[in-house]
């Protein structure tokens, strides 16, 4: 369509690799652009459908004869578990000698959808960021469209407004979808902060920050970067981008100064970008604890730093009102016998689970365990030594809960979600919390964050009745 651009005029003929949510978004785009698709999956274990201009190769990752593609974020050229597999090596070394070129689902709607868009990065707050973001743009006088990593595909985002009057993408963007080289090029970027994450992917911290950092790669004059104030990365990325001539807006729960960007006192936001300036009063915003009002900030900051203009004030503070968070986000679930019940299963790292934890303002009872990602334990400690009171262990962290917590933090065993629920409740005194803070992937025992958050709330539920 002549709305979109070919992101490979010089192919024909476009390798899918994997069949996933982002493979098949992937192939109906191709197709809408007149590409041949041929479709590679090693995993997909059902009849593949008919589909006229798509060809699929079962049993394997590899495609011959075929030197533009797409790839899965699980087949990520720099997760060194990749490249130990054969049916990859030959790709990998393809695109690393410039016969073959291969990107992301996301740059290929990027690339396709061709309008400027804000690019949402970083180890925790993401996904709370890229829908703030998408729900304030209206009060700057602009309609967007949100897509990538939690969200739906983008490539069926952009499918699904190829004539509708859209003129920026809100798209968060994952560490998995970064693999380099790429051309992804963000008008404005935040990064949230970063946190140790995902070391069962990455060679070590290093590689990791290196991955999340390659958001900022092609930036330069006339770009803007939204970064949190007070992270260590986030600090050293600003001397790179300013060296570019990159505008680096700060934010944080500091108060503002002299400087642009964005703070915090006692009673609102403050925002400092240029000649414009407003406050946003704390009472507009319904999300509970200091890391959501920072998402607050990077969010509206980025808008202002994308149109150079103050939002409508009015039309802010609805919006603001209106959000009252994601599920499985320090959710408040509901209060049993004076017990207050927080679902926080997005927290899959132990950075994650210390914000949540941090939130609470009553003695907690903490629910902890999920996949073994080889992450210290230590700040996890730290958070709960000021209201925790207990610990139940749940998954795999199990064993190394229980060997690692100090003496002063009891730690409980639960083999279910259920069980872990129901000793919780036993345990609780009147004015207590129970906050389900996982600090770790949830494929241990169910099939995602959303399940095991979903679990946890038919728990609590349960008891309630």
């Amino acid at each position: 369509m002549s709305t979109l651009t070919d992101p490979f005029p010089e192919h024909a003929s476009v390798g899918v690799h994997g069949y996933g949510a982002s493979g098949r978004a992937a192939t109906k785009l191709l197709r809408v652009l007149g590409k041949k698709v041929v479709v590679a999956d090693a995993h997909y274990n059902q009849t593949p459908p008919e589909i006229d201009g798509v060809r699929f190769q079962i049993g394997s990752h590899a495609i011959a004869d075929v030197h533009a593609h797409v790839l899965s974020p699980s087949l990520n050229p720099e997760w060194p578990e990749n490249q130990k597999k054969p049916e990859l090596q030959a790709l990998y070394q393809s695109v690393q000698q410039g016969s073959s070129t291969a990107i992301s689902e996301i740059e290929l709607a990027l690339r396709a959808y061709a309008k400027p868009f804000i690019a949402i990065g970083g180890t925790d707050g993401k996904s709370t960021t890229a829908a703030l973001t998408h729900a304030v743009g209206s009060a700057f006088g602009h309609q967007s469209v949100l897509g990538g990593n939690s969200w739906r595909a983008l490539s069926d985002v952009v499918l699904e407004n190829i004539d509708a009057p859209v003129d920026t993408v809100v798209v968060e963007i994952s560490a998995f979808q970064l693999h380099r080289p790429h051309q992804i090029h963000p008008n404005v970027a935040i990064l949230t902060n970063i946190a140790a994450d995902h070391l069962d992917h990455y060679a070590d911290f290093d590689a990791y920050v290196d991955a999340k950092l390659a958001m900022f790669a092609h930036q330069h004059a006339g770009d803007s970067a939204i970064l949190c104030r007070g992270d260590a990365q986030a600090e050293k990325l600003a001397e790179t981008l300013e060296a570019r001539g990159v505008r680096v807006l700060w934010f944080g729960n500091q108060a503002l100064g002299a400087g642009e960007g964005a703070g915090e006192t006692d009673a609102a936001l403050h925002f400092r970008v240029g000649d414009v300036a407003f406050d946003v009063p704390l009472d507009t915003i319904t999300v509970l604890g200091p890391h959501n009002r920072r998402n607050v900030m990077a969010s509206v900051l980025a808008w202002v730093a994308l149109t150079g203009t103050a939002p409508g004030r009015d039309a802010l503070h609805e919006a603001l009102k209106a959000f009252h968070g994601l599920p499985h986000r320090v959710r408040y679930v509901g209060e049993v016998g004076g017990v207050a019940y927080y679902n926080d299963s997005k927290a899959t790292n132990v950075h994650a689970a210390c914000v949540g934890i941090a939130s609470m303002t009553r003695p907690t009872i903490a629910i902890v365990g999920g996949v073994e990602k080889h992450l210290s334990l230590d700040a996890l400690w730290t958070a709960l030594a000021v209201r925790g009171r207990m610990v139940i262990a749940i998954g795999e962290l199990q064993d190394r809960i229980a060997a690692e917590a100090p003496a002063s933090l009891p730690v409980l065993r639960a083999t279910s979600m259920e069980e872990a629920v129901k000793i919780a409740q036993e345990k609780a005194d009147a004015g207590d919390a129970v906050l389900l803070a996982p600090t770790s992937s949830s494929f241990d025992m169910f099939r995602s964050f959303e399940a095991r958050g979903d679990a946890f709330e038919a728990a609590v539920r349960a008891l309630a009745e």
